[in-house]
Parts: C-alpha cells; structure tokens; sequence
C-alpha cells in the first residue's frame, strides 16, 4: 500500500457522507454555526418537527412495537446538516428516537448540554439512533475528521467502499474498490477512524490515508500491543 505524507489535498467539498444521515445536533444551545456549510431547497419535515420549546429530556413512550421495550425521544436543534438535507432542515428542532436501554443498543448517555455529530437512519418516518451509529462530542472530532466532513468522505462516497470483516484485508486481492476494516484487532485505538479516511489512490485502488497523524497512531497502538504481550 502506498504512502502519502503530505497535507490533504484541496478538494471540492460537498456536504454529505457515505452511509446514514449525519447531522450536527447540540441538545441545548440554539447558537448558529457558520455559513460556511450551505445547503439547498428542502422540504418541510412535518411528522419529524418538535414543538418550540427550548430543550426536552428524553422521555419514555409506549406504543406498538415498542410497547415492552420502551423508548427514549431526543427533541434536539440542528445546525448543520451532512448528508440527509433533503429530509432534515437545518436549524429546526427534530426528535430522534432510540431505545431505553443499552441492552436494546439505545443511545442512553447523551448529554443534555452537549453538542454531537451524530449519524443515524430514517424508520418508518423516524429519525432513529442506535450504539453502532457514529456519535460523537464535536469537540471530541479529530482534525483528520473534520477534514473528512469537509472533503474525503463525500468524494469518495460513490468510488470507495469499506468492508469490515474478521480479517484485515480482504481476502480477494482483485477487489480495487475497498478500504478493509476490522477495529477488533486494535481496540486501544481506532487509528483508521480518527486519523484516516477511505480514498482512490494514484493507481486507480482504494487504501487508507496514511497520513503523520494515522502513521504516530500506529506506532503507539503497535507499542501498547507489543507491551501487553511482553
């Protein structure tokens, strides 16, 4: 696999990533963000709006299917929007479900007074987020992630695909369109998510940006490993 120490190189930006819709959510602050994420037409979400109140607790619900499991409703503000911004309006109130318990995968340990990237899916007109979606504090974002919002993550949406599995690299050495992804076998420290992206290099196939940042990760996470075993 090649190598690439240089900056990111500048790229058009769109504003969305592969995968579900990705969303900044602060749970109390109505600050607006800057204009620098501009986003087009989008039609009103009715069935998803909350009520103008400033912020919600989560609060438990029954009904249907969630009758013996329960769930917990999220009533949020928006200030940007990634992916999904032709059914999530920027700077309106949205109510994300979940489950009520961890058990269930619930997204239970928000924080009232916290902003989040948050990721999540659309079921049966619900905004839903679960533990396997990608939620972070903002302030917890790597520069190598906020520069995969801005640029690698929508460029390569369409040409390169990630493929998690109980190997590290996939085992079809023809396969040019896949980054292959397995965080069990470095749990310490998740170097491909915080400090790579999924990119077409030069040679027409898809690897890992290996950035100074992702290269230091390595080192300490392969330094920790050796310890263990030592």
């Amino acid at each position: 696999m090649e190598e690439y120490d240089n900056d990111f190189p500048q790229i058009p930006s769109n504003m969305y990533i592969p995968g579900d819709d990705l969303i900044v959510l602060p749970t109390t602050s109505t600050e607006s963000m800057p204009e620098s994420f501009p986003i087009g037409r989008i039609p009103t979400l009715r069935k998803v709006q909350a009520p103008r109140v400033p912020v919600l607790p989560p609060m438990m619900v029954n009904d249907g299917y969630w009758e013996k499991r329960g769930k917990l409703k999220y009533v949020v503000q928006v200030e940007k929007v990634f992916k999904g911004k032709e059914r999530i309006l920027k700077n309106s109130k949205v109510v994300i479900h979940t489950d009520l318990g961890s058990n269930f995968c619930g997204m239970t340990n928000l924080n009232l007074e916290e902003r989040y990237l948050i990721s999540g899916s659309f079921n049966e007109g619900e905004l839903s987020v679960y533990l396997c979606d990608w939620v972070e504090r903002t302030t917890d974002l790597t520069k190598t992630q906020r520069r995969g919002l801005r640029h690698f993550y929508s460029k390569y949406c369409d040409t390169c695909q990630i493929e998690t599995g109980s190997v590290y690299f996939h085992r079809d050495s023809e396969v040019k369109t896949v980054c292959s992804y397995n965080y069990n076998l470095y749990p310490s420290v998740d170097c491909e998510a915080k400090y790579s992206s999924c990119i077409m290099r030069p040679n027409g196939t898809c690897g890992w940006y290996k950035g100074k940042d992702f290269k230091m990760c390595k080192r300490e996470s392969n330094l920790k490993r050796n310890n263990v075993r030592q």
